[in-house]
C-alpha cells in the first residue's frame, strides 16, 4: 500500500475509502493539495475530498501501473 506522500504527476492510482472505490490521476501538486481526476467521470477535484472524514478500515491506495509487482 502506497503513502499520499509517494504519488506522482501524471500516475494513475485507486483509493478505496469507506466502501467507496475511486481510480483517478494526479494533475497538479500545489503547496498544499493534490489535485485529481477521476478515471470514469473526468471530474477533478483535490485528493483531501476523498480521506477529509479520515480513513475507515477498508482504506488502501494503489498504484494502477504497477499493481502487478
Amino acid at each position: 500500500m502506497l503513502s499520499i506522500n509517494n504519488l506522482r504527476k501524471g500516475s494513475r492510482y485507486e483509493i478505496t475509502n469507506y466502501g467507496e472505490i475511486i481510480q483517478f490521476e494526479v494533475i497538479e501538486f500545489t503547496s498544499t493539495e493534490i489535485k485529481v481526476k477521476n478515471i470514469d467521470t473526468l471530474e477533478v477535484f483535490f485528493l483531501e475530498d476523498i480521506i477529509r472524514y479520515g480513513k475507515g478500515k477498508d482504506y488502501q491506495l494503489i498504484d494502477l501501473e504497477n499493481a502487478d509487482d
